[in-house]
């Protein structure tokens, strides 16, 4: 229940930060949602999510965002794990990837990603 409640609330064509705000103050399986941002995340809060997708089942990810860098052809996967009842962790892989579908894709190390494909 809780990652459908959690995916509800992300939208493409916003910032994370955005995203990140619409979550504040909502209830998740009857607990307030408490956000935690990784350190490494912050630089990247104004990217634009141009996509995302659920986790891993048999992981704490609850989802997987693909967000573009404004003004540049660059985007970074951002994950957004539950840590435990009420409280959601933001993280980043810092290094960019060369397309949009790249930071989707379980496994795909952004050195590998190709320029023309596109989600």
């Amino acid at each position: 229940m809780s990652t459908e409640a959690i995916q509800a609330r992300i939208k493409v064509g916003v910032t994370v930060l955005a995203m990140l705000e619409s979550l504040k103050g909502g209830v998740v399986d009857g607990n307030p949602v408490g956000l935690e941002i990784d350190s490494r995340a912050v630089p990247y809060l104004k990217h634009v999510i141009v996509g995302f997708t659920d986790g891993p089942m048999a992981s704490k990810v609850e989802a997987i965002l693909s967000a573009q860098e404004p003004g540049h052809e660059k985007w970074r996967r951002f994950t957004l794990l539950r840590e435990r009842p009420g409280l959601w962790k933001l993280s980043v892989f810092p290094t960019p990837f060369n397309n949009a579908s790249a930071p989707l894709s379980p496994g795909i190390p952004p050195s590998a990603s190709r320029a023309g494909m596109m989600a």
